[in-house]
């Protein structure tokens, strides 16, 4: 009976003591995070409610249903643009207060804002606030923790890594696969516009395009987007950047345990699912035949310059020879390099310079980044040149001033030579910046616009804003691309113009993006007069991952040798 007793009693204590420390951990952690949250209080902001901070602004821009973690997404049937509406409110809040900063609170998190040039160069020119924040965990299942999100030693060492595959040879080597791509663009347009007789919505044309480059110069594979949107791979990242911006400004989609039961979180579950069976099934079977190259025959090399992946995922129909082709050094996909790295041993410890772990970080980081972004700018880029044809005349100029008709033979140097198209794409970019926004957690306490801003604060550069500084950018709605001439862009401060971020950050990938943009602007223009049919206060235009129109961008495409059927 004492035997029982006593253990009872000793049972008892370790519950009651286990009980006591939980709360004083949880106690501990809630004093922690109001004294933190107290940090806020003098920092520019408006009034807010207690509990959901300025969530209020976002539901009464929208419906209710918006906020609802189990309705889809998909029921929703609106041209309301929320998230638009709200930033461009508080902006214009921040900015009648001459203030170069705001705290926007979501729920009971706040977010400074950085909406001037200068107090996004503080951010972004440390070397110490590199790392990327809460908002991008939403993405992360994605990307992994590839380059955009990893952080600290392993960023810096990713980055060393895998900037010489962004070096000038190796861009060079994929400028015939972007032109004939960008070639298949033009005789879409030319049969969907001749066909119809009526103007064409550019939206999926352009980003199954990109989908085809980025798949084909990061893999070696082209899921032949432009001929096969349903593909499983196409449908994964089209859901991904349209729909997961939604869960950023909603807490209560932050909780997993909401997340994954609620429709969107069922169909990320679905998607995730078909991306990473693409991106494994490829780099496993790359690897392979990287191992096996000595015993695949030589003479196969010459008989396809085209590895193609069909839009079931079916991995059996790669042709190896393609491959062979791209290992030897002919042209080389980015995941090639990164294999050659993995069987590289490492010179400290014997390991693999990078693990297929990370190989498939940095491959879906590429594939999803590459894709979206630089889809998004020709989108808005093409859709305002249908605006303004005195500016596609004078690109049109400059095309036949430098080259002849034969565009096949397009080289590097001779794209360096479109200064005209150059400021055209720039304007673009500042008008329409494929990310709208981008984030930064401080490593250290920081003064931004005479306010001290404490350690671990997120911070969110609205690329977006700062764009559109009017002191800056006079008449800053306007498409003008001579902001970017020679005797204008000097007056530009550093950091006012940062459309691929800018600072230790910056995309490794710009230059590979630009010449994308070029090549395929310098072939649409060369083949049609472009004109859009509506103006830009028509175009209700979202922010999502990236700037989303929400209604068809739709563009006449009128040949400019009616007589030619053959495309350039």
């Amino acid at each position: 009976m004492f035997t029982s007793s006593s253990h009872f009693l000793t049972t008892t204590s370790i519950v009651q003591g286990t009980f006591v420390a939980l709360i004083t951990i949880i106690l501990y952690k809630i004093i922690k995070y109001l004294i933190f949250l107290s940090k806020f209080k003098g920092l520019p902001q408006e009034k807010t409610n207690f509990i959901f901070g300025d969530l209020h602004q976002f539901v009464m821009r929208s419906s209710w249903k918006t906020f609802s973690p189990f309705i889809s997404k998909s029921a929703i049937k609106s041209k309301s643009t929320p998230l638009r509406d709200t930033t461009e409110y508080f902006i214009s809040r921040r900015k009648r207060a001459k203030s170069g900063i705001g705290v926007l609170w979501l729920g009971w998190y706040p977010v400074v804002w950085c909406l001037d040039h200068k107090t996004a160069q503080v951010i972004l020119s440390s070397r110490h606030h590199i790392n990327k924040g809460l908002f991008y965990k939403i993405i992360a299942p994605f990307m992994k923790d590839g380059l955009i999100t990893s952080k600290g030693d392993k960023w810096r060492n990713r980055r060393r890594l895998i900037g010489p595959a962004f070096n000038t040879t190796i861009i060079s080597q994929f400028i015939p696969l972007m032109i004939n791509n960008a070639s298949m663009l033009v005789k879409s347009f030319r049969e969907a516009s001749s066909s119809s007789k009526r103007a064409v919505n550019i939206v999926d044309y352009i980003h199954l395009t990109s989908m085809d480059i980025i798949c084909k110069t990061a893999m070696g594979i082209s899921p032949e987007a432009q001929s096969k949107p349903s593909s499983l791979v196409v449908q994964a990242v089209t859901w991904m950047t349209k729909e997961l911006a939604h869960r950023i400004y909603n807490p209560f989609l932050w909780v997993d345990l909401i997340f994954v039961k609620s429709p969107m979180g069922q169909s990320f579950r679905r998607h995730l699912q078909n991306f990473e069976h693409f991106t494994h099934s490829i780099i496993h079977s790359k690897l392979k035949l990287l191992r096996d190259k000595s015993t695949i025959e030589l003479e196969k090399a010459d008989q396809k310059d085209s590895c193609n992946y069909d839009a079931n995922n079916n991995v059996n129909n790669v042709d190896e020879s393609c491959y062979y082709k791209e290992m030897t050094g002919e042209r080389k996909a980015f995941l090639d390099l990164l294999l050659e790295k993995h069987l590289q041993p490492s010179a400290n410890d014997g390991k693999p310079i990078i693990d297929l772990e990370g190989v498939q970080e940095e491959i879906s980081t590429f594939l999803f980044a590459g894709y979206e972004t630089t889809g998004t700018a020709i989108m808005w880029i093409i859709y305002l040149l249908g605006l303004h044809t005195e500016v596609q005349d004078k690109i049109h100029a400059e095309i036949n001033s430098i080259l002849d008709d034969n565009i096949d033979d397009l080289s590097y140097n001779q794209i360096h030579k479109f200064n005209y198209l150059d400021q055209c794409i720039k304007e673009g970019l500042r008008l329409f910046p494929p990310v709208p926004m981008i984030a930064r957690e401080l490593d250290q306490e920081v003064i931004l616009d005479g306010f001290k801003i404490p350690r671990g604060a997120s911070v969110a550069i609205m690329i977006y804003s700062i764009h559109r500084d009017p002191i800056i950018y006079p008449d800053p709605d306007s498409f003008n691309p001579d902001r970017f001439d020679s005797d204008h862009i000097s007056s530009i401060p550093a950091y006012a113009y940062i459309p691929f971020s800018a600072g230790p950050r910056v995309c490794i990938g710009q230059r590979f993006a630009l010449i994308e943009m070029k090549i395929i602007l310098i072939q649409i223009i060369k083949n049609f007069r472009l004109i859009s049919t509506k103006p830009l206060n028509q175009i209700p235009y979202e922010f999502e991952v990236t700037i989303r129109p929400k209604v068809p961008l739709d563009v006449n495409f009128i040949p400019r040798n009616s007589n030619c059927d053959d495309v350039l």
